[in-house]
């Protein structure tokens, strides 16, 4: 019969006070401690997710750097040491016993589960364990119920282990004598979502093998969801300092993806909607986006007169005095007359006028079909009328073609097609297409996907709401199955994650080009994504906009990707390759960014 006496303090634990509060309850007439750190402001969006770690210490005090991420992340957050360690009383001999559920730490951990409920009143709760301790976490969410689960370095004890395992078992002297311990055995009525996260080169259970195991838990039941991070070169117990940061980092992750409302806290203004919505048209001269002719180029006028000169493509050219040239200078598709005219007004200092900047490009620069006055179209988009989309295209071909032909029936807002083609690396095409970009975002399209409608206003409003410095459609096979790094991402929900690069929307003020020593087309995506990340931008998944990917198998070189781990390694922001396991059954790679 279990005795429990309280000695916490009161509950709920007020807020806004962020500083860790130690709580003691007796059970059984020993001491149980814990250590109950309230979650920072501003709380995520989303229901309050609570989250109980098992134990405080944890290897090499991972748990506690865990508990405090947690913690500032708006998570509140309950850590417990398991009687006979740590700093609670009872006895407990590591005899064998690291790898044995005893019921004290099972009724130890309920007893904490019961505190976090009164102490922060959460609306979800999610356990976590590493080793042992998510055997434990496992059974307790089985008995008790939970909303989620987070399994770090799990082992099973059983006869494969018996058989496979050759090293020696510190507390364990006779592995033969070790009784049978199975993680899905402990989850066999449990349908919750759980989250693994194993290393490649933990020793005493192949990641693998525990795929294999998660993998056939989740089809005995529905409404179980399951993801699983396996961490290249990683050991039992993540011991370096960049793979334990990669455990913290995933686990809040999905937190967030999981029980958040399914867009990032950096999202701003109303949330997001399945609607594309219409925006009020202004059609005064002061709200015209005028655009320049494509090719267009401003050359000195050598001892002419004018000083200046603009060349059109078809070899056509027409002189410009210096306040013409300034202000074609300023025409880039994305600045309005409003806008023009005060740089104008600046760059010549005096004032110029709307209505006298509106007269050149009319009366003066349309005629010559050098300008378009207003390129906005019907799309009424709010900062510019015009998006450059930029598609690399080794040789065109029928697919190419549908691609174009799909364009103009799915797009609705004004753009400019940048088509590079020729018989170059996928990197130099796209460079050449960049030197081009006149927008304030553009788009990079592989020549063989194919979009859906709304897809473009969508990303541009994924831009403006959260800051991203690039956003991703979620990318689909031709017969609909998530594709790579989309099948993270549910219908709907937008993410921030890593990417690859067939439909994606950038800014183009961070003087970000593709690196050229790529060859093929191979890992040049990943390394853009990275040198927006370098800049202190994201990038994010739009899950609103789904993309058809013909995807066909490429020939794959290993020089692209150890050129991409060198070099990102080097410069500290890579922590090495995880694969990533999504509902559904889809597998795919997600690399990793340092802090």
């Amino acid at each position: 019969m279990l005795i429990e006496r309280s000695e916490a303090v009161a509950t709920p634990v007020p807020g806004p006070a962020t500083a860790p509060v130690p709580i003691t309850r007796e059970l059984n007439g020993e001491r149980v401690y814990m250590m109950y750190r309230p979650p920072h402001m501003p709380l995520p969006p989303g229901p309050r997710v609570g989250v109980l770690v098992l134990e405080q210490s944890g290897p090499h005090r991972l748990n506690v750097r865990l508990a405090r991420a947690l913690a500032a992340a708006g998570y509140a957050t309950l850590a417990v040491d398991f009687r006979g360690r740590g700093e609670s009383e009872g006895d407990l001999h590591d005899d064998g016993q690291r790898h044995l559920l005893l019921d004290s730490m099972i009724d130890d951990a309920r007893l904490a589960l019961r505190v976090l409920h009164e102490v922060a009143q959460p609306e979800k709760v999610v356990l976590f364990g590493a080793c042992q301790a998510g055997h434990i976490a496992a059974r307790v969410a089985a008995l008790d119920g939970a909303d989620g689960l987070i399994g770090a370095g799990i082992v099973n004890f059983d006869e494969h282990f018996r058989l496979h395992y050759r090293g020696v078992l510190p507390g364990l002297p006779r592995l033969s004598e070790a009784d049978t311990l199975d993680f899905f055995e402990h989850l066999a009525t449990w349908r919750g979502p759980l989250l693994l996260l194993h290393g490649t080169d933990d020793p005493y259970m192949e990641h693998e093998r525990l795929l294999a195991l998660a993998e056939a838990w989740l089809g005995k039941a529905p409404g179980r969801g399951l993801e699983m991070r396996i961490l290249e070169g990683s050991d039992h117990t993540f011991s370096s300092h960049a793979r334990e940061q990669v455990v913290i980092a995933e686990a809040i992750a999905w937190l967030e993806r999981r029980f958040g409302p399914g867009y990032p806290r950096a999202w701003q203004g109303p949330p997001p909607t399945l609607e594309v919505q219409g925006r009020t048209r202004q059609d005064g001269p002061e709200a015209w986006v005028p655009l320049l002719a494509t090719g267009a180029l401003i050359l000195p006028n050598e001892g002419g007169n004018p000083p200046w000169r603009l060349e059109l493509p078809e070899g056509r050219s027409y002189g410009l005095t210096e306040p013409l040239k300034r202000l074609v200078a300023l025409i880039d598709g994305h600045r309005s007359v409003a806008e023009i005219t005060e740089r104008l007004s600046q760059e010549m200092g005096r004032p110029v006028t709307v209505e006298q900047v509106a007269r050149l490009l009319e009366d003066k620069l349309a005629p010559l079909g050098v300008v378009t006055p207003d390129s906005r179209g019907e799309g009424g988009e709010e900062e510019s009328g015009m998006t450059d989309i930029l598609i690399r295209c080794y040789e065109p071909n029928d697919r190419t073609r549908a691609l174009l032909a799909n364009l103009t029936q799915v797009t609705r807002s004004p753009y400019n097609i940048i088509l590079v083609v020729g018989h170059r690396s996928a990197v130099k095409n796209q460079n050449l297409a960049l030197d081009r970009v006149r927008t304030r975002y553009a788009v990079f399209l592989d020549d063989d996907v194919l979009l859906t409608p709304g897809w473009l206003e969508r990303l541009r409003e994924t831009m403006d709401r959260t800051g991203a410095g690039a956003v991703s459609g979620r990318q689909l096979r031709m017969n609909g199955e998530p594709l790579a790094s989309a099948a993270a991402v549910a219908p709907g929900q937008i993410v921030e994650i890593a990417f690859g690069g067939a439909c994606f929307m950038f800014r183009t003020d961070l003087g970000i080009r593709f690196d050229e020593r790529f060859v093929r087309s191979q890992w040049d995506d990943f390394d853009f994504l990275f040198q927006i990340y370098e800049r202190g931008y994201k990038g994010y998944i739009d899950g609103r906009v789904d993309f058809y990917h013909h995807a066909d198998p490429k020939y794959v070189t290993d020089q692209n990707y150890d050129y991409f781990v060198r070099k990102w390694t080097e410069k500290g922001l890579y922590r090495g390759l995880m694969f990533c396991r999504y509902p559904g059954g889809q597998r795919g790679y997600l690399p990793n960014f340092g802090d």
